[in-house]
């Protein structure tokens, strides 16, 4: 049974009921692509299948096709543990904070167990870096305790932007523990070293082993390619400098 629900003018529809208790996983787009990537590599090797999608009429008019069929490309995905929240496409500045009320209205109403974030921030020298640092950042104390237990590093001080620093704290105000991962990344192409990096600390996170081999490969092709081009157009450049003096 199709079930819809309305929030904040975005709506959640439900294509199967939810059970209580899943861990919840926010991989919406953001820097280097990371929570994206993260998410859809959980999909295709734990066979997640859809169970609900968010529509609004502030998102893009955009429909993703699969086997022929359309699809929602913001959409929930399970396995009946896990419940992983990711779009293939961008999450508009507009509905950034309604979007966020939704999902922690939606998951308190669900009755997840916790939530956690899989995101990036930017690193000009990330191409020199072969293995991505990981920091992690919690909505209580408690969860700041587990993230030094399980060897994540918590992030010290800073700021956080975007759609789930937003949720974070909506979580906290709904008394829903909530983490998120953080890993280096391109500022501008997408990094599945990166979500290699991430899924790495999720697996500790949540004492589960998630293979990252496939991310690992591709990511490392993605650095070396970009720092080859990086040395050519250098190299270019010095050739056409003129001398001053012959």
């Amino acid at each position: 049974m199709v079930v819809r629900l309305e929030y904040y003018d975005v709506d959640v529809v439900e294509l199967q009921p939810i059970p209580p208790n899943l861990i919840a996983i926010e991989g919406l787009p953001d820097i280097g692509l990371v929570g994206v990537i993260s998410s859809f590599h959980l999909i295709e090797k734990m066979h997640m299948k859809p169970v609900a999608y968010f529509k609004s009429v502030v998102m893009p008019p955009i429909q993703s096709v699969k086997m022929g069929i359309i699809q929602e490309p913001m959409a929930v995905y399970s396995d009946g543990k896990l419940l992983i929240i990711t779009s293939e496409v961008p999450v508009p500045t507009s509905i950034v904070k309604n979007l966020s009320r939704t999902i922690a209205d939606w998951l308190y109403e669900k009755r997840v167990s916790f939530v956690v974030s899989i995101n990036g921030y930017p690193t000009q020298r990330r191409i020199e870096i072969q293995k991505p640092e990981v920091v992690g950042v919690s909505n209580s104390e408690k969860g700041v305790e587990i993230l030094k237990e399980k060897g994540i590093k918590p992030l010290e001080e800073g700021f956080l932007a975007g759609i789930f620093a937003e949720l974070l704290s909506l979580l906290k105000d709904r008394n829903i523990d909530a983490y998120a991962i953080i890993a280096e990344s391109f500022p501008t192409y997408p990094d599945p070293g990166a979500a290699a990096s991430a899924l790495e600390a999720l697996s500790k996170l949540l004492d589960m082993k998630i293979d990252i081999q496939e991310l690992l490969e591709k990511g490392d092709e993605i650095r070396l390619n970009l720092k080859d081009l990086s040395a050519k157009a250098t190299q270019n450049k010095m050739e056409t400098i003129p001398s001053m003096y012959r």
